[in-house]
């Protein structure tokens, strides 16, 4: 994606965003895929470009793809611009911890996912969703259960505790 590289090193140039923006809006939403997508949004929200058309096409883009279609890691990009450009989006939100809540029991016993799902967990706190961050807390501790043999109860414990502080 063209706007990652800039953003990456912090450039901001309104007239590439701009143009990007305007091809993002007028591209088929099939065209999309759910990780090109959050790295578009990942990078808007990185430089502090709030689109809020972009943004609105992007969200609708997502709520139409497949739940399989999503990984943690997309989950957590997404849902961590969405809340970095302060663009409140509950429908999609909503989608999003659906999908969260679907997946399949594998996606937790991956090296990175107890990570993962802090960074989520975070995102939503922040984009908001307190409550729901907090639902889902429960449930995502409880998927990853089975697979973090080295990750003690103590530690699930302080994922649910910091989502309640915020």
């Amino acid at each position: 994606v063209v706007a990652g590289g800039p953003a990456e090193a912090g450039v901001r140039n309104e007239e590439v965003l701009g143009h990007l923006a305007g091809a993002a809006l007028r591209m088929e939403p099939w065209a999309f895929d759910v990780e090109a997508v959050a790295l578009i949004v990942a990078a808007y929200a990185k430089v502090e470009v709030r689109d809020t058309a972009l943004f609105g096409r992007l969200s609708t883009v997502l709520q139409q793809q497949e739940d399989g279609c999503f990984s943690l890691q997309s989950i957590g990009t997404i849902v961590k611009a969405y809340a970095h450009a302060e663009v409140q989006d509950d429908a999609l939100l909503a989608k999003l911890a659906g999908v969260l809540q679907q997946m399949d029991g594998a996606v937790f016993g991956t090296p990175d996912a107890v990570q993962e799902v802090s960074v989520i967990l975070d995102a939503f706190a922040h984009a908001n969703m307190r409550q729901l961050a907090l639902d889902l807390s429960a449930t995502l501790t409880n998927h990853l259960r089975p697979h973090v043999g080295g990750l003690t109860a103590q530690a699930m414990a302080n994922i649910v505790l910091h989502v309640q502080e915020r």
